[in-house]
């Protein structure tokens, strides 16, 4: 991790997650006016936490958080 560039780990964030909850906090306003609609994140095995995959750890982690945070939407 620490021999990965800032540059990258903020990419990998903002392209999974902060991307993914901007969007979401965006149209839900009008998902809850409508009272219809769907999210659909999609996710990966690497996020799952059942193996190690030490040179995938910030996108297995910003997965894992997409996962988690989808749940408790």
């Amino acid at each position: 991790f620490y021999e990965v560039d800032r540059s990258f780990i903020s990419t990998i964030v903002n392209v999974n997650d902060v991307n993914t909850l901007k969007l979401t906090h965006a149209v839900l306003p009008q998902m809850k006016e409508r009272h219809n609609g769907l999210i659909l994140n999609a996710g990966s095995f690497s996020g799952e936490g059942t193996g190690t995959f030490p040179l995938l750890s910030i996108y297995s982690a910003s997965k894992t958080f997409l996962k988690n945070w989808s749940i408790m939407l």
